[in-house]
């Protein structure tokens, strides 16, 4: 497709492609390459050749660079960093300075840095919430638990000094 211009091939995608998400009246878009999710031709990681995506790890946020000069090589023309999100504010300045080296257009540098920091800022906040749970443990150091134990000795009198259910009489 290196010889096929990206208005022609924005035209041919544009109201059918399998990436389409079309729900209340808004149509978005679930194409790799897309940093806002819009389904418009500026943004477009089908139709342009230079594309910038990003997507949220476990404990990093991983951004994709599509580069121009391999269209033809696949495995070459695709760069992958993995941006460890421990620390948004150096997440935010490594994604700028990297779409910003690769001279993409700064509306979208300014859309990827937006979108890291927002997964960053997730992914933070997802490591802090999991760091108070107690986590359960398997193999050698586990410990079952008991279901069929009674909760206390109390309750079990208690239940059996209740005079039994009986059925009610109907009234007349």
């Amino acid at each position: 497709m290196q010889n096929v211009s990206a208005d022609l091939v924005w035209q041919c995608t544009r109201k059918y492609n399998s990436f389409l998400v079309k729900r209340d009246q808004v149509v978005l878009t679930a194409e790799p390459g897309n940093p806002t999710n819009k389904h418009s031709a500026k943004f477009s990681g089908l139709a342009n050749k230079k594309t910038v995506d990003v997507k949220a790890s476990k404990d990093a946020v991983v951004i994709t660079l599509r580069k121009t000069k391999d269209q033809n090589k696949p495995a070459k023309a695709v760069q992958t960093i993995k941006v460890k999100a421990a620390d948004p504010n150096r997440t935010i300045r490594t994604a700028r300075k990297l779409v910003g080296a690769s001279f993409y257009r700064p509306a979208a540098e300014n859309v990827v840095a937006t979108r890291v920091s927002k997964l960053a800022q997730a992914a933070v906040a997802a490591n802090k919430m999991n760091k108070g749970k107690l986590s359960v443990k398997y193999g050698r150091n586990a410990k079952p638990f008991a279901f069929n134990q009674t909760t206390s000795k109390k309750s079990t009198a208690a239940a059996e000094e209740l005079p039994p259910l009986t059925a009610v009489d109907e009234m007349d």
